[in-house]
């Protein structure tokens, strides 16, 4: 998880995440990975940076968009990015215990 900054004074942060599943190609598995960078914003970037760990599985909500550009050779690269409106656990690899926000940002449910 990095912190991005702020957008209009609100916290940002960004994180890479990794989808990983097998596709069988010829009675041989294959491993397929994606990437995707994930961008919160407010207290769920604030909430998502301070209650998720590196190899922590999660469930990501939100808009995605391929954005593509070109690297210092030139050539064409995409980055898969999804602008989130909710991340949570995994619950079948993890268990949690709620703990709800009182405090008055304003800037969403609490």
């Amino acid at each position: 998880m990095r912190e991005v900054g702020t957008d209009r004074y609100r916290p940002a942060a960004s994180v890479e995440l990794l989808e990983g599943f097998a596709k069988k190609v010829r009675l041989m598995a294959e491993r397929l990975d994606q990437f995707y960078e994930v961008v919160c914003f407010g207290t769920l970037a604030e909430n998502t940076a301070t209650s998720l760990t590196r190899g922590d599985r999660v469930v990501v909500v939100g808009t995605a968009e391929t954005e593509t550009w070109a690297d210092d050779a030139g050539a064409p690269r995409q980055t898969e990015k999804v602008t989130a409106e909710a991340v949570g656990a995994e619950l079948r690899w993890a268990r949690v215990k709620v703990a709800r926000r009182h405090d008055a940002k304003g800037d969403g449910p609490q």
